[in-house]
């Protein structure tokens, strides 16, 4: 059984008292303090009182959502930004309850993690002790081994939205040793479907966020992600190109599984600037201006696009364009649909644009040399 949720995303101000009731938390003299209460002995009086109080002193009538962040760095990025403020999970607080108060963040995502420790767990080594100076520490008992999907199920209330963001470190691992890419990319295939039920599983609305792709100029400087991809994957074509193909070879699945969910998709790899340093931190991790992009782009899905039943939303692909100043919302449609929806993108057809409005050159995922099956 999963600890007191004490690592609940204490809320900023307004009103965090009922937030922190969630995480079985108390106020008492001026700090958070655990009171030891568990789960599923949330649903008290007390609680209760907290909540209505919270409800009836918001500025708008906007349901105060509880949205869950599962993955990595993405959205785990403490360790990278200056101050704890500047991290993703407080960014999207902040941004949230400016129109829902009482809004609240759960962060079980884990820095370094890949697709299997997201499904099996795993130590999380990289951002445990900023964390927790942060106030927002992992669960007790998680230092050997952290198991989001465990913690997951463990909430209460259940979340309303839930970000899953997973995949980058699947390949990152593996920049020194190439030829191991095509096993890993079939490893990330088959979790992620698994990991995807059992988020769907907690009742949440499941927004699906594609991984952004990294800084170029400073490739030589940290990673050397595109060195690396144009080492290990054959052809003329530059590191770019090889890039993009790459994970319009890996992706197909995944939006095949959110259009036939209803699943809204966050779409980095067409928001973020891969010429824009300022985004970044070390060539692959969200600066503090990389974090407010990828908030904003979550807030509008939590705030904006519609609720309802499992089915009866329409999913869609949600970007803040390179160079524009609008989030942009396309439809996302299975491929049996595609002729039947006008300006509607599946997972055959979706492609990364350049930064100059220039479509990437396209191939079909099956001439990706020995990467993945298209969906």
């Amino acid at each position: 059984a999963a600890t007191p949720v004490a690592w609940l995303k204490q809320c900023f101000d307004p009103a965090p008292a009922n937030v922190l009731a969630l995480a079985g938390c108390s106020t008492k003299s001026g700090r958070a303090q655990l009171t030891g209460r568990t789960p599923s002995r949330l649903h008290d009086t007390d609680l209760q009182q907290q909540m209505e109080s919270a409800g009836a002193a918001a500025a708008t009538p906007v349901a105060a959502p509880r949205v869950v962040l599962v993955g990595d760095s993405t959205l785990d990025n403490v360790v990278w930004v200056d101050e704890p403020a500047q991290a993703v999970p407080a960014i999207l607080t902040r941004k949230l309850q400016q129109q829902a108060p009482g809004a609240c963040v759960v962060n079980l995502a884990a820095d370094g993690f890949n697709s299997t420790d997201v499904l099996l767990g795993a130590p999380p080594s990289i951002s445990y002790i900023a964390r927790a100076a942060a106030g927002d520490p992992f669960p007790n008992g998680s230092r050997d081994r952290f198991l989001p999907l465990t913690q997951l199920k463990a909430l209460s209330p259940a979340p309303t939205h839930l970000v899953l963001s997973i995949g980058g470190n699947d390949v990152r691992e593996i920049l020194g040793a190439m030829h191991e890419l095509p096993a890993r990319i079939a490893a990330f295939q088959a979790n992620y479907p698994r990991i995807a039920a059992e988020c769907e599983e907690s009742g949440a609305r499941v927004i699906i966020m594609l991984q952004y792709r990294p800084d170029l100029s400073t490739d030589l400087d940290h990673y050397g992600v595109y060195s690396a991809i144009d080492a290990g994957i054959p052809g003329s074509d530059d590191s770019v190109t090889k890039l993009n193909r790459l994970m319009q070879g890996i992706y197909p699945s995944v939006l095949a599984l959110a259009a036939a969910k209803g699943w809204d998709v966050l779409d980095l790899p067409n928001t973020f600037d891969i010429h824009d340093s300022d985004l970044y931190r070390c060539q692959i991790e969200p600066s503090p201006q990389g974090g407010e992009l990828i908030a904003e782009l979550i807030a509008h899905a939590v705030l904006e696009r519609p609720a309802g039943p499992p089915g009866a939303v329409r999913s869609m692909l949600i970007s803040k364009p390179v160079g524009g100043s609008e989030i942009v919302e396309k439809r996302l449609v299975c491929i049996a649909d595609l002729g039947c929806v006008p300006d509607a993108v599946s997972s055959a057809t979706w492609r990364i644009g350049e930064p100059a409005g220039e479509l990437a050159a396209a191939k079909t995922p099956s001439q990706v040399p020995a990467l993945a099956p298209a969906a």
